[in-house]
């Protein structure tokens, strides 16, 4: 699809790719982390007197996790956007204001991680 839409040539796919690749060995082991905090705190706060300090330090940690994914996932996006040319950053910029007009976009019915930053 970004091929065809804003042009990217044999090598910038392939970095692409890799960028993809290695987003996706950085955050599952964070979102499996996630979920095993999620996980925890539901049985935490279902048991017959949850320890306040206990959910808490789940609650902190499920928060940190997330903001490492957020992270990991900008830095996806600003090395993708570093390997555009100026016209290909502009198609892109339309392309992704399009997008947005027509309610597409992260969360649409889509679970598990990110895909990348919006791209692909």
């Amino acid at each position: 699809m970004l091929r065809n839409r804003i042009g990217l040539s044999e090598e910038q796919l392939a970095q692409v790719n890799q960028l993809r690749e290695d987003f996706k060995a950085i955050v599952e082991p964070l979102f499996e982390e996630g979920h095993a905090i999620r996980e925890s705190l539901r049985t935490e706060l279902e048991s017959e007197a949850p320890f306040a300090e206990t959910v808490g330090n789940l609650v902190i940690a499920g928060r940190d996790v997330r903001k490492q994914i957020r992270a990991n996932h900008q830095n996806l996006r600003e090395s993708f956007e570093s390997i555009l040319t100026p016209e290909q950053a502009e198609k892109m910029d339309e392309f992704k204001e399009r997008r947005g007009r027509h309610g597409f976009g992260r969360g649409h019915g889509r679970r598990g991680p990110p895909r990348g930053p919006g791209i692909f």
